[in-house]
Order: C-alpha cells, then structure tokens, then sequence
C-alpha cells in the first residue's frame, strides 16, 4: 500500500509564467493536476484505490499559520529578517486564497500494487485447461490468476452465501427427483375393505 499526499494545481488553471510562489518560496516546486499524478501512478504499475481531497481543510491549515506567524512576527522577524517575514506572510494569505478558490487542492491517493484480473460475465469462450496459479510479483504479492478467475479471497461474503443456496436449491432438486422416481416403481397396497370382501365370499363359497 502507498499513501501519496500532495498539492496540485486544477486542471483548469492556466499558467502564463513563474509566480510569486515559484520565484521566492519553492523555486524547484512543481505542481500539477491530480489526473497527471494518477496516469504516472498508473503506469507505473499502481492501482488507485481511492483519491480523497482536502482542499477546504487545507485552506483553514493555511489560515491557522498566518495568524500564528503574524502573533508572533517580532520574534519571527528578529529569528530571520523583516524581508524573509513578509514573504510567508504574504505565502501564507494567498495560498489560503487559492485553496478557498479552488485553484489549489490538496489530494490523498491510495495505491497499491495488488491487482486482480476479473473474468468477463458475458463471454461463453471456454477458459484455458491450465492449473488455477497466482503470478507473483518481486515483492510476494498476486498480481492476477492464470486462469483469468479470482483468487478465492476475493470472493466477497454474498457471493459465497449466494453459492451455498444454489447448492442447496440442486440438492432438493435432487431428492425430490429420486424420491419420486421411487414411487413409480412400489406397488400400491391393496384395498383393505375389499380384501376383506373377498375372504367373506370364498367362505360361503365353502359352506355351500
């Protein structure tokens, strides 16, 4: 799993040159969109798992330091200088601007490396006759099934209970088959009554 936490620009921004940011504070900063950020993950071999942002949080971040900077400016200006106090004062209200405005934002994407490959629904080709085996990666963990099916930890608690009442359906299917299949072949019992009926005339048969 990799966490990767950062500032990007919007994608709807354009830039038209070097900003106050750029020039004064991270002269070798880059920022970009989150999709640039992503593609690069990607294909690195990555799989985005979930990307949350931040942004409003981030600008009450940015608000928070420039108020505790300015509460503590005599001593910030005597620990660096007059010049170097005003640029991150003057860093902090704007980037709090930016993340309010939207032209900034502040992303947490979650990565991993552990992919599964799901065999498509609809398609009737029949899959390879190779034995069911998980590739690995160098790091030791699967990467996708030989077999184009999913690793038997992936199956998710629905499916299996799912599996289980199917199985239970054919076994009844199954029973009620047999049982009446038994039935054809037993012969139905005799009429009591008329048993009786029988013995009663063999006897006056005898009598006469």
């Amino acid at each position: 799993m990799f966490l990767n936490h950062g500032i990007a620009y919007s994608a709807k921004y354009q830039r038209r040159g070097p900003s106050f940011v750029d020039r004064y504070v991270f002269p070798d900063g880059e920022l970009v969109p989150i999709n640039t950020t992503l593609h690069a993950a990607e294909d690195a071999g990555f799989e985005v798992r979930d990307v949350e942002s931040l942004r409003e949080h981030y600008a009450l971040t940015l608000h928070q330091w420039g108020q505790r900077l300015e509460a503590n400016a005599e001593q910030a200006r005597r620990i660096a200088d007059v010049t170097t106090y005003r640029i991150w004062r003057l860093y902090m209200a704007s980037s709090a601007h930016a993340f309010r405005s939207g032209r900034l934002n502040l992303y947490q994407s979650l990565l991993t490396t552990y992919r599964v490959t799901f065999a498509p629904r609809s398609s009737t080709a029949p899959v390879q006759n190779r034995p069911a085996q998980d590739q690995k990666t160098p790091s030791g963990g699967a990467v996708t099934r030989t077999d184009g099916a999913r690793p038997t930890e992936q199956v998710s608690k629905k499916e299996r209970a799912a599996g289980v009442a199917r199985k239970a359906a054919d076994e009844a299917k199954a029973a009620a088959k047999k049982a009446k299949q038994g039935n054809r072949h037993t012969p139905a019992p005799k009429n009591q009554d008329q048993g009786e009926s029988n013995n009663r005339d063999e006897s006056n048969n005898r009598e006469d």
